[in-house]
């Protein structure tokens, strides 16, 4: 028999029970989305990079200091793009499309492209300008931009491939780079949708021809949608960022920040006996954070070392691509003054 008296106590523990489950799973689905969850992504290289030089000085504290010292500043370097065109490094963030990315699509929103990008701009910041960012410098978005081309959908693992694109005396162009990589034999790989207009949701590219002399914006990010995509990749979208470098409310002019770096036309970096002699000295990092703002500006003709260091085809290429992205830069800053 049916105990009627103590149904309702029963049907009560039922939807506790169920309840319950549903809590556990929104929770499991959406952990990402919670308080500081977003922060805890972006600073994680950073943190990560933090504690390995602890570690590092607690392994080393029973050497002499100026062992140490120089033990440091060779960890640091290993760290640093020593030697390397700055157009040939790509860093790569690696996550998932988790139902709170997601929209009633069940794709990607538009916002966690956004979300996405600034996490793998602060790892590539790390990669890129790692001396930098820990002489107290700030790498700060001035705009984005975005091409969307496919959906990536909900459960599909993901990458962003960020490089460096250009820069000029004051911005650093860098693009990034939405794929994934289907599996062998998918006839239409998860993640994406069909090749063609179906699966198309930017608008059309304009020609030069149809723009005048310069190519259009949409046209920029068409030129960019196939240099440096990983082979067997599928591209989904292409982000630009403008970014700028301070230090304090002072900006550093991109070239100096990368020579800095390591970042050289030549290989094993030359002009890094320069660097090595600033970062000598009593107070070093202080020192190169004093010249970075503007003691760069008291040297001759003849001791722009970090204008050699990035000369030959780097300046080809950088000179090529800023006529591209200037563009691009200068439409958006124009649509300020449309009626």
């Amino acid at each position: 028999m049916i105990d009627i008296a103590g149904l309702p106590v029963t049907l009560y523990a039922s939807l506790g029970t169920v309840g319950t489950w549903i809590v556990l799973v929104l929770v499991l689905f959406n952990f990402r989305s919670f308080p500081v969850g977003w922060h805890i992504r972006l600073i994680k290289t950073v943190i990560g990079v933090l504690l390995r030089s602890l570690w590092f000085d607690a392994k080393h504290i029973h050497l002499p200091k100026k062992t140490r010292a120089a033990l440091k500043q060779a960890w640091w370097e290993a760290l640093s793009p020593i030697g390397l065109n700055p157009f040939d490094v790509v860093a790569v963030y690696k996550t998932w499309a988790g139902p709170d990315d997601c929209d009633y699509n069940l794709h990607l929103n538009n916002s966690s492209y956004a979300k996405s990008f600034d996490v793998a701009r602060m790892s590539a910041g790390m990669k890129y300008l790692p001396t930098f960012i820990r002489s107290g410098g700030f790498v700060i978005a001035g705009a984005t931009h975005f091409s969307f081309l496919r959906e990536i959908r909900m459960f599909s693992k993901y990458e962003v491939h960020v490089s460096i694109a250009s820069w000029d005396e004051k911005w650093l162009f860098l693009v990034g780079r939405f794929v994934t990589f289907p599996k062998k034999g998918s006839k239409h790989p998860r993640g994406t949708s069909r090749p063609g207009p179906a699966g198309t949701v930017s608008t059309p590219l304009s020609t030069p021809a149809e723009q005048g002399s310069a190519p259009a914006p949409a046209a920029v990010l068409a030129a960019l949608e196939n240099e440096n995509t990983p082979p067997g990749a599928v591209l989904h979208t292409i982000g630009i960022a403008q970014i700028v470098l301070k230090q304090g409310r002072l900006t550093v002019p991109p070239g100096v920040a990368l020579a800095l770096e390591g970042f050289s036309s030549e290989p094993g970096a030359p002009h890094m006996t320069h660097v090595r002699e600033m970062l000598g000295k009593k107070g070093g990092l202080r020192e190169m954070k004093k010249w970075a703002v503007g003691g760069w500006k008291d040297a001759g003709d003849g001791e722009r070392w970090w204008e050699e260091a990035l000369k030959g085809d780097v300046e080809e290429k950088r000179k090529k691509n800023i006529d591209v992205l200037g563009v691009l830069r200068k439409g958006m800053e124009g649509v300020r003054y449309m009626g």
